[in-house]
């Protein structure tokens, strides 16, 4: 966990996904989207995965591209964000509901949070 880049298979539409077990330790994640245009599936390797770090100061953080932009899927982009305690993962705030390039885009974004050390969770008293 947190120990490199990830593995990812894309899957694009009409092709199903095999019934195959991992060896030893895995996590998996299954990002769907509609979509009719035809592609091969592809293996992403940790040596495929791009990154850069965006912000500064407390808005510091280190983006991996997994599926970026530019990647051959039809209205996907997967990416994970590495955000040092403390700092925020998301700023400026900013949003995405209105298509409107190069400003904004349209995009639906799907968050899924994994911490390195659980004990140290603080999560909010009840309201």
């Amino acid at each position: 966990m947190f120990s490199g880049y990830p593995h990812a298979v894309y899957l694009p539409a009409a092709h199903a996904v095999p019934d195959r077990r991992a060896h030893g330790r895995a996590r998996s994640r299954d990002a769907r989207v509609a979509s009719t245009k035809r592609s091969q599936p592809r293996v992403i390797r940790p040596e495929d995965c791009g990154y850069e770090i965006r912000g500064g100061g407390n808005a510091t953080r280190q983006i991996v591209d997994i599926m970026p932009p530019a990647f051959p899927a039809d209205r996907l982009l997967v990416c994970e964000v590495f955000t040092p305690g403390g700092n925020w993962s998301c700023y400026p705030p900013h949003k995405h509901d209105t298509d409107d390039p190069p400003r904004e885009v349209d995009l639906e974004e799907v968050y899924y949070f994994r911490f390195r050390d659980r004990e140290r969770i603080r999560l909010p008293a009840r309201l």
